[in-house]
């Protein structure tokens, strides 16, 4: 480098001797380098801190960059040194903070803050959480005194008094919509706030740069409190707290002069900060794991020397807590820091994750024989296909063998509290990803009361199962009538799908829902009649109870299904193809469920002396069944259009029309008072609707989409059954999980047969 710089300077003062020296090129050199420097920092602002959070209006700044950099080897020597000239050198100072993530935060804070303090009203708004676009108060409707009729003055007082209630009901309103509109407007306008460069360089930098001095003293003083510290060093990881310190330190020494602090004192006080919130999660959770495997210990909780000291610990942490700074916080620690300093994070974390699950924790207490585990999976297993469950299976797999076999079942009896943390601890627990031992507890910790309730449903026979399923259906079950179906699926039973808790990753997951018809439900009934139930079962479930309304119910619904397909072959007009009616299974259902069979009944009976009388009067009738009779009725309205038209033609005026068409559409409404179809008088009737989507299909299909299966589903299985309207049901609820690749290979087929 130095032959190149004597070279260069030897050939200018050949050309011009006397004009050129060292001095001259390193004046160039540290002048290109300081560009070099500002017009990186130029780009890091416009780029990274008026985008991260805070929406800065930088453009000038970044198109300048841009220019720059793009003609960047043209540049002369006199163009540098005015080249940034627009860019402020307040923005130097923010360069070294970009990899901050403290920093980050504070500028976050303080840039919202700023644009806050721009718009007239936002903080007002914020500060009492008003929600613009929230409902209306109920407002109670104001109504007139009853019983004033015939005294004209006290109806004239009650009249003027509603008046005026009113009035002043409708200025609260007008007063609430116009407050509503001014705070959506002024949130409107803080979704719009773009800060200028004269207020970050005015307000914002200046007030970042005073708060990380302040916050820097605090540090370094140890008088940052619990709020504090949790605003700001507790959102960081462990890992970032000695770098985010030593850049606190050090960028505060630059910019105010202040004497470094001492980094290692106050890197020692936050990590027990640190420490400190994980011992208000860790010591409850091992007392509590404790007394859950209270049975595993020959020591007794009372006389447990370590768990004494632990819950002198954590009475003196609960009582303490308040006021606590960063340089007291260290003694509040002192007496358990180094009980825990023996083991990692992970192990610490999986035994507090333990005493999350109690009944998990007892649960695998009791399965220590690993043949009976084993036994119970291979039934288990081949009973549900859910996702969720098979996934939380194979943790419980791995974390009773892998994670829990030798400190449950091979290692105890232990001494006390301590052995007892020693052996959960002496497992390899590392790691947090996906796939590790706190993963797996996680998993199954989310899903065990379902995954529980699977072990016992499979695991005990079947009476005892159909206890646990009418439990379901008193939870989640919903009896449909439908009529238009065969009788067999005139009702069913849907029971909803259950949302099950959160997944390890957060994911939440549902079951699915389930359809049984009439078989089902009379199998349900014969499998309870004929169990025994135990006193344990009796206690949990009240199964007495549950069984005898079932059974009750079940019979009348029974007797209903009867009676709507009575009044369906009838040709009651209200008991068609679109008669739908849902109810709730209840305990005390029963007396609810006998009245509307009372009714249904009632409503058969009038409705079978109405087409007697119908017939009786109408003798053609005769020669129809019902179920033709409504198909008339329904062709009826395109005949009449036609007959109306002919006779508005012919100047007639329709109102002696005797056709058949109009006999029948009377003989219907006799039967039927309140029918919608009624003879003409003196025009024709509004044209039916046109056919919606699912009027496009055949009957059959139809049903079947009323039972809740698509149209596809219904297709696919009525081309597999022959068109067998009964197979294809019982089809569609046999291959429920495989239907979607069933109806696939269907379209691969047709499309390969139209395509021959």
């Amino acid at each position: 480098q130095m032959k190149k710089v004597n070279g260069f300077t030897e050939l200018v003062n050949f050309f011009a001797p006397g004009t050129f020296d060292e001095s001259v090129l390193r004046v160039q050199r540290a002048a290109v380098e300081m560009f070099d420097l500002r017009l990186e920092k130029a780009q890091c602002y416009a780029s990274f801190f008026c985008v991260c959070g805070v929406r800065i209006e930088a453009e000038s700044i970044r198109t300048l960059v841009e220019k720059l950099r793009a003609n960047y080897d043209n540049l002369v020597s006199s163009d540098i040194t005015t080249a940034l000239d627009m860019v402020p050198t307040a923005i130097d100072w923010l360069f070294q903070m970009r990899s901050s993530e403290l920093f980050l935060t504070l500028w976050r804070s303080l840039g919202d803050q700023l644009r806050i303090d721009s718009v007239d009203g936002a903080a007002e708004l914020l500060a009492r959480g008003a929600d613009a676009t929230g409902p209306a108060e109920e407002v109670e409707e104001p109504q007139l005194p009853a019983g004033l009729e015939g005294d004209e003055e006290a109806m004239a007082a009650a009249m003027l008094a509603y008046q005026q209630q009113q009035a002043e009901q409708q200025a609260a309103a007008q007063a609430r919509f116009e407050l509503q509109d001014k705070e959506r407007q002024i949130l409107q306008q803080l979704e719009e706030v773009v800060l200028s460069q004269d207020q970050v360089v005015t307000h914002l930098i200046p007030t970042a740069q005073s708060r990380w001095q302040e916050l820097s003293s605090k540090t370094a003083q140890g008088s940052l409190k619990l709020e504090e510290l949790d605003a700001t060093f507790g959102k960081l990881a462990e890992a970032q707290l000695g770098e985010e310190l030593r850049l606190l330190f050090g960028t505060a020494e630059l910019l105010y002069g202040q004497t470094k602090p001492n980094v290692k004192k106050s890197l020692s006080a936050l990590e027990d900060y640190s420490l400190l919130k994980k011992l208000v999660r860790w010591i409850p959770s091992l007392l509590e794991v404790h007394e859950l495997m209270a049975p595993l210990c020959d020591t007794p909780a009372e006389q447990d020397d370590f768990r004494a000291v632990l819950q002198t610990a954590l009475q003196k942490i609960d009582a303490d807590m308040v006021g606590q700074t960063l340089s007291t916080i260290p003694t509040l620690v002192a007496s358990v820091r180094s009980v825990f300093s023996a083991y990692s994070v992970e192990q610490l974390d999986f035994v507090a994750t333990l005493a999350e699950s109690p009944p998990m924790v007892k649960w695998l207490i009791e399965h220590k024989d690993q043949q009976d585990f084993n036994q119970m999976l291979n039934v288990v297993r081949p009973c549900t296909d859910e996702p969720r469950m098979i996934s939380a299976i194979a943790s419980l797999v791995y974390i009773r063998n892998s994670c829990l076999l030798r400190p449950l079942y091979d290692l105890p009896p232990y001494a006390g509290l301590e052995n007892l943390l020693a052996g959960l601890c002496g497992v390899d627990l590392a790691g947090s990803d996906e796939g590790s031992p706190i993963w797996h507890l996680n998993n199954i910790v989310s899903t065990f009361d379902a995954l529980e309730d699977v072990f016992e449903k499979q695991t005990k026979s079947p009476g005892i199962k159909s206890c646990y399923d009418l439990r379901d259906i008193l939870n989640r079950g919903t009896f449909v009538f439908q009529l238009g179906l065969p009788t067999d699926h005139v009702l069913r039973l849907e029971i909803a799908a259950i949302e099950d808790p959160a997944a390890a990753d957060g994911t939440p997951a549902m079951s699915a829902p389930r359809v049984q018809d009439m078989e089902f439900l009379l199998d349900l009934r014969s499998k309870l009649l004929m169990t025994e139930i135990p006193d344990e079962l009796e206690a949990e479930l009240q199964a007495s109870t549950m069984v005898e309304a079932f059974v009750q119910q079940l019979q009348t619904m029974s007797d209903m299904v009867d009676a709507l397909q009575a009044l369906y072959l009838s040709g009651h007009t209200d008991y068609q193809a679109n008669y739908r009616n849902e109810r709730r299974f209840v305990l005390d259902g029963l007396p609810v469920v006998q009245k509307e069979l009372k009714s249904l009944q009632t409503e058969l009976c009038e409705w079978e002396h109405g087409v007697k009388e119908a017939r009786d009067k109408y003798f053609y009738l005769n020669f129809y069944t019902m179920r033709e009779i409504l198909r008339i009725r329904d062709l009826l309205p395109s005949f009449r259009t036609d007959e109306i038209g002919e006779g508005e033609g012919s100047g007639g005026d329709g109102g002696g029309d005797h056709s058949a068409a109009n006999v029948v559409v009377a003989a219907v409404a006799a039967m039927d008072p309140l029918s919608t179809l009624s003879p003409p008088s003196g025009g024709a009737p509004a044209p039916p609707p046109p056919p919606d989507a699912a009027n496009a299909h055949s009957d059959e299909v139809q049903m079947m989409m009323g039972m809740g299966f698509t149209a596809e589903q219904a297709e696919c299985a009525l081309r597999r059954c022959d068109n067998n309207l009964d197979q294809a049901i019982d089809f569609c609820i046999s291959n429920t999980v495989q239907m979607d690749r069933l109806i696939a290979e269907d379209k691969e087929a047709l499309a390969a047969a139209s395509g021959g």
